[in-house]
């Protein structure tokens, strides 16, 4: 991956002698709390981990996203979840 130039702090990237990044990601808004503050811990020792130690200035952004705002193959999050909570009987009248 090519090395771009950047301002994190008071500090050019260029002085810095280890990479910096930003990871944005999407979360359902109904995770809780702790278990954000967890998986950013585990994404930033992570990165770190893969990129040989990074700048503590890297961030790791998660977004707070409704599941009935976001989804993958034509079904939301929202979607999915309820789902996998009904019987499977149910699942065969609704067609899904």
């Amino acid at each position: 991956m090519p090395m771009i130039s950047v301002q994190l702090g008071t500090e050019p990237s260029a002085e810095i002698a280890r990479a910096a990044a930003q990871i944005v990601t999407d979360l359902t808004a109904s995770v809780l709390h702790k278990e954000k503050a967890a998986y950013v811990a585990a994404i930033f020792s992570a990165l770190s981990d893969l990129l040989g130690g990074v700048h503590p200035e890297s961030y790791v952004h998660a977004d707070d996203v409704r599941a009935d705002a976001y989804g993958f193959g034509g079904f939301t999050q929202e979607r999915r979840y309820i789902e996998s909570r009904l019987p499977h009987e149910a699942l065969a009248a609704t067609g899904s």
